[in-house]
């Protein structure tokens, strides 16, 4: 997980979602700033990324032989190995965005490592995962508001996920967009030899089975911490709408 830089992404993941909050909050109908605040601290305490770290080392424990391991880290702990999650440590660095946008309309115009890139977000599962990410907290969100007008009511959630699900799905090419980007960037120093080299490593057995069982396990993960947040975030809803 460490070698992989697994470790270090998960650790981000809480920043994410708070910033997604933040964005909906700027862009929506605006909650007062005290109940905001203590959704915000509601946060700290529901996504933590041990807890993700915790349930996506489990997973992994009971998915993967002592084969598997031993092959994943061979790959992990080569030059190219090492050199890739160098590059893709780099390119998550915040200060990197601003020259991967000044860069974004030379990268799209190589079409070979463009066609390479959308592979490896298949390969992967990225643009899924976000997708997955954004849907549970738009749910998170929508339960809140909810359950904070209706603090006694029984909601059904499922009357409302799929038109949720299709407004977030209509966000599907903006994030595809996004995150191909991100592979262009991250991989633009490296030559298409040790792209093709990775891109067959990501296509073994042994990997996809890491890579799913990762994507499972943090959706696991990421699904408890956010029912715990919209909990709080009700219960928050509901004592600002008494109070006004």
């Amino acid at each position: 997980m460490s070698l992989s830089g697994l470790t270090e992404q998960v650790a981000q993941i809480p920043d994410s979602l708070k910033a997604g909050l933040m964005q909906a909050q700027q862009q929506g109908s605006p909650i007062p700033d005290a109940t905001f605040q203590a959704m915000m601290r509601s946060a700290d305490r529901a996504i933590v990324a041990e807890d993700i770290h915790a349930e996506i080392r489990t997973s992994l424990a009971s998915k993967l032989s002592t084969a598997d391991v031993q092959k994943l880290l061979r790959w992990y702990e080569s030059d190219l190995g090492r050199e890739i999650t160098e590059a893709e440590r780099q390119a998550s660095d915040p200060a990197a965005y601003g020259d991967m946008m000044r860069q974004a309309k030379s990268l799209y115009g190589d079409t070979r490592r463009v066609k390479f890139a959308e592979q490896l977000d298949k390969l992967i599962g990225a643009t899924d995962m976000v997708m997955e990410l954004q849907k549970n907290a738009g749910l998170a969100v929508f339960s809140a508001i909810m359950l904070g007008t209706q603090p006694e009511a029984n909601i059904d959630l499922s009357a409302y996920e799929d038109q949720i699900a299709s407004e977030i799905e209509s966000t599907r090419p903006a994030v595809e967009q996004g995150i191909v980007l991100s592979f262009l960037y991250s991989y633009r120093n490296l030559e298409m030899e040790q792209l093709d080299e990775y891109s067959e490593f990501l296509r073994e057995p042994e990997t996809r089975r890491f890579n799913n069982t990762v994507i499972e396990s943090m959706g696991r993960a990421l699904e408890d911490g956010i029912a715990d947040l919209a909990r709080d975030m009700a219960r928050l809803m509901g004592g600002s709408l008494q109070q006004s």
